[in-house]
């Protein structure tokens, strides 16, 4: 996911980053393989642990986050809609992505280091 992927702020792109990308989407009308269903599984634990993370974050980095990388709002149309300048918005949108990206690497630090959360 772009939380682990991507090293760059939000000020450096106005284009929203999707918080499903790259998770591949099982295909419907055949049984599933074991590593499909492993790979399924997988999936919906990220998605679960990503939800935990922005449901931990201020109300106002929550909006701006949902609003950017999940409904794919342009930037300014959120700033307009939360009552901030663009700057702002963008602020509180890179503080939001890093407070998941910590949130994630934390629990990848806990599960290397054999404990489960």
């Amino acid at each position: 996911s772009w939380f682990i992927s991507n090293p760059t702020s939000a000020e450096d792109s106005d284009t929203p980053q999707s918080l499903a990308s790259g998770i591949p989407r099982p295909s419907l009308g055949r049984p599933a393989a074991p590593d499909d269903v492993e790979d399924e599984v997988l999936c919906h634990l990220e998605a679960g642990r990503i939800a935990e993370a922005i449901a931990k974050l201020p109300a106002e980095q929550r909006a701006v986050l949902i609003m950017r990388d999940v409904q794919d709002i342009p930037g300014q149309l959120v700033a307009t809609t939360l009552g901030l300048s663009k700057p702002a918005m963008k602020s509180r949108l890179f503080r939001a992505r890093q407070s998941v990206r910590e949130f994630l690497d934390e629990g990848h630090q806990q599960q290397s280091d054999g404990q489960i959360r």
